[in-house]
């Protein structure tokens, strides 16, 4: 018995330890220093504040755009020279398997997205950590419901937004 009792505190502390560095990794708070036990010598503490720092005021300049002036003789429905813009495709609300491993973080103009729990998550602010040779790019384009439901899933729930459903 004191055994299985080992085993399951080294796994709880385990998986504490891994929930607070992915909590680390994806909100960037810093993990608190843990709190020494009280000992029994009489410590004084001693507070000091730190000065005070004023920062120097900032002032903008306004920005005035320099325009040039439309002559009669000039035509305003002339056609445009530039390139159109390239168009980005709406994504879909349904996923599948097949459809969510395009938005592995692969090609940079589509999003980033994960499956928990018959959602789809839009994990693109934190490309960072999901794009391809980052430390989470094995969750990016995958239902990660398994996983995400021992550790982390509430980290996802809460940062970002829901765009769709998954469907097996």
């Amino acid at each position: 018995m004191k055994q299985k009792n080992t085993i399951a505190l080294t796994i709880l502390l385990f998986a504490t330890i891994l929930w607070l560095y992915m909590e680390y990794a994806i909100t960037g708070v810093p993990i608190p220093e843990p709190v020494a036990a009280p000992q029994k010598q009489h410590v004084e503490l001693i507070t000091t504040s730190a000065p005070e720092r004023t920062l120097p005021a900032v002032t903008q300049k306004p920005v005035t755009q320099k325009t040039k002036p439309i002559l009669p003789s000039q035509s305003t429905s002339t056609a445009t020279t530039s390139t159109p813009a390239k168009a980005i495709a709406p994504l879909p609300t349904t996923f599948n398997m097949q459809t969510l491993a395009q938005y592995d973080g692969s090609d940079p103009s589509l999003p980033i997205l994960i499956a928990f729990e018959g959602n789809v998550y839009d994990v693109t602010p934190g490309r960072s950590f999901y794009e391809p040779g980052a430390g989470y790019h094995f969750l990016a384009g995958t239902d990660d419901t398994k996983l995400l439901q021992v550790i982390g899933g509430d980290i996802i729930k809460r940062k970002y937004k829901v765009v769709g459903a998954f469907t097996q």
